[in-house]
């Protein structure tokens, strides 16, 4: 039914995508921790999202990278905290969150199957998922400085990565971003410079639990966890088929198999006892720059944080956030597309289409991709009609 990326290797290219997964997954991890105290949740259980095989077998796109992300998690917390009393981190707290990624799952899953997605995506205007994306990159690069902003050594590290990655890229090299992590890492464990490091890791991850779908005051909750769960959907599936757009601008693809992909992705990740997952600007960019142009780098990636994040959580623990966060602005900022920005800019006031593009930067700028969303939604049904 689907043609999907396995059917679309255009050349294996086993060197670049094994070194582009690898420096994902460094990536992915720290993240994974940060997501983690956003969501709620015991870091075991933001790491399970990471592990993504569902999208490489049904998705269709080179380089888009899914998993747990920031701004899902957060919107994750509120919704599972409007929806039940239980307390952070507890069991109950952990299946409401399972169950929200399981009811998300199954209304893309919904959407793949019916005409619903493909109209709904078909609502936005390109621009307007555009717009949406950027806005999107240019929210987590500001996000970066509550981490490179706190020492000096802080912003000294970041400066360096991001120097040593943009130096390593400009020689062609791939390996800037990984380079980064493992002397970062070495700066860590050694206490070389003071900066925040990512801090002891639990070393077990979570396995599957069907059960946990199933939690206290179920009957209560299940309606107003449909309700959260369909709002995750859209953004999330709204979310991916414009970073697609964005990434790969050329690419022609069918809507139906990325929705697939990220339903099957959800189920996954609830019946481990994660928190919903979306596509990943920073992880999507930065396997883009490290080289990876099909499914084996995500795969390399799930596979790498499942076999190293136990017997390494103790190493990994000494990780400077701050070396992430120069991963980040390096994979960020070059997706950027200033020039239309500007362009966006000197027409604002004189063309509509210009003026709306340069409110939802300016919305998803201050206050994230799901309120540039519900603008982008309001603007083009108003067009419509």
């Amino acid at each position: 039914m689907f043609e999907t990326a396995w059917s679309r290797l255009e050349g294996w290219d086993l060197s670049n995508n094994v070194i582009a997964g690898l420096t994902v997954s460094c990536l992915a991890i720290p993240q994974a921790v940060s997501n983690a105290a956003l969501a709620g949740l015991p870091v075991p259980n933001s790491i399970i999202g990471l592990c993504q095989f569902a999208y490489p077998c049904f998705g269709k796109s080179r380089y888009l990278i899914v998993g747990s992300v920031a701004n899902i998690a957060f919107l994750s917390a509120k919704f599972v905290s409007y929806s039940t009393t239980a307390d952070v981190n507890s069991n109950e707290w952990i299946a409401a969150m399972s169950t929200l990624a399981f009811l998300t799952g199954a209304w893309q899953i919904l959407f793949s199957i019916t005409p619903i997605g493909k109209n709904l995506v078909a609502l936005l205007h390109p621009d307007s998922l555009w717009a949406i994306s950027t806005s999107g990159a240019v929210n987590l690069i500001l996000l970066q400085q509550s981490s490179i902003l706190r020492t000096v050594h802080s912003v000294l590290l970041a400066c360096m990565g991001f120097v040593l990655i943009e130096f390593m890229k400009h020689r062609h090299s791939s390996l800037g971003p990984l380079t980064v992590v493992c002397l970062g890492s070495i700066l860590g464990y050694f206490q070389l410079l003071d900066a925040d490091l990512v801090g002891e890791l639990n070393a077990q991850l979570p396995g599957p639990n069907v059960s946990a779908l199933m939690f206290p005051n179920f009957q209560s909750s299940w309606p107003k966890l449909i309700g959260f769960s369909l709002l995750l959907a859209i953004l999330t599936s709204v979310d991916s088929i414009a970073m697609i757009q964005w990434f790969e601008p050329q690419m022609v693809f069918l809507v139906e198999p990325e929705l697939m992909a990220l339903g099957v992705g959800n189920l996954l990740t609830a019946i481990f006892q994660g928190s919903p997952v979306g596509p990943s600007v920073s992880r999507t960019a930065l396997n883009k720059q490290s080289g990876g142009t099909n499914w084996i780098s995500a795969m390399t990636m799930s596979f790498v944080i499942i076999l190293v994040y136990s017997p390494m959580s103790s190493l990994l623990s000494f990780f400077p956030k701050s070396c992430a966060s120069a991963i980040v602005l390096s994979a960020c900022w070059r997706s950027i597309e200033t020039t239309r920005i500007v362009g966006c800019v000197m027409k604002f006031g004189m063309d509509a289409r210009a003026s709306c593009c340069l409110m939802i930067l300016a919305v998803g700028t201050a206050m994230g991709t799901d309120w540039a969303l519900l603008f982008a939604l309001a603007y083009d049904l108003y067009a419509l009609v």
